[in-house]
């Protein structure tokens, strides 16, 4: 159970995982958010957790993605760089049930 701010305990039985609008640069931007969108449509196919997807391409990434309406277990970000003709993509999941840990990261 956890406790809401605005009244009693509320049970959850499924995770919830949040992505964040990936970071990009001027030119890469409306593909970072894109690639962030595709990312948590490929993880809403999953039934045992519940995705909540970037809602905006310029959002604040240092926002906290917690909180009374959130409450997020764990959180996927990403950066996406471009040099010359190829594209780096930088993803990693955090467990933010507690502090922010990380759980996993890979480089594309």
């Amino acid at each position: 159970a956890e406790i809401n701010s605005r009244g009693p305990a509320v049970i959850r039985s499924r995770l919830r995982v949040g992505v964040l609008s990936f970071q990009g640069s001027d030119t890469t931007t409306g593909l970072a958010f894109s690639l962030s969108q595709e990312i948590a449509a490929a993880l809403a196919r999953f039934r045992w957790f519940d995705v909540i997807a970037p809602s905006l391409p310029f959002a604040r990434r240092n926002a906290t993605p917690r909180g009374p309406k959130k409450q997020l277990d764990y959180v996927g970000d990403g950066n996406l760089r471009k040099s010359g003709e190829k594209l780096q993509v930088s993803v990693r999941l955090l467990d933010v049930s507690q502090d922010a840990q990380p759980v996993w990261s890979e480089r594309f």
